[in-house]
């Protein structure tokens, strides 16, 4: 049998899912509402699930992820090579090749990850 918190955690419909108790408390890890988005997102577009993955992984690692004070600039680490450089990723876009070739990259889906993960588990401060 479920406990209560699991039976909280499992309110649905057929487009949201609670992370948080009545009193705003988020319920969930912060990974698992990641992975929460990263299926749906999946889901959603197919043929951008190799980058849904590798978004991700860059989304939970808190390493690769810097959130401006603007709260909408993000500056996210480089995958590849060893270089260790940032891209500064925006509303905008991107600055990696990947998005300058007309593709919504990894990046622009970490971004948008860690976005709506902390608009589920109310640490957003505020909107995008």
């Amino acid at each position: 049998m479920r406990n209560e918190r699991d039976q909280e955690r499992g309110k649905a419909t057929a487009d949201t899912v609670t992370f948080q108790d009545k009193e705003g408390r988020c319920l969930v890890p912060f990974t698992d509402i990641l992975a929460h988005f990263a299926k749906r997102a999946k889901a959603a577009f197919p043929s951008a699930n190799g980058r849904v993955g590798r978004a991700l992984e860059i989304a939970t690692d808190a390493r690769n992820v810097i959130i401006a004070d603007d709260y909408t600039t993000f500056f996210i680490c480089s995958q590849t090579g060893g270089g260790g450089g940032w891209y500064t990723v925006t509303d905008a876009g991107c600055q990696c090749k990947d998005y300058e070739f007309g593709h919504v990259c990894k990046h622009m889906i970490a971004r948008w990850l860690v976005i709506r993960a902390q608009q589920a588990d109310g640490t957003r401060r505020r909107e995008v």
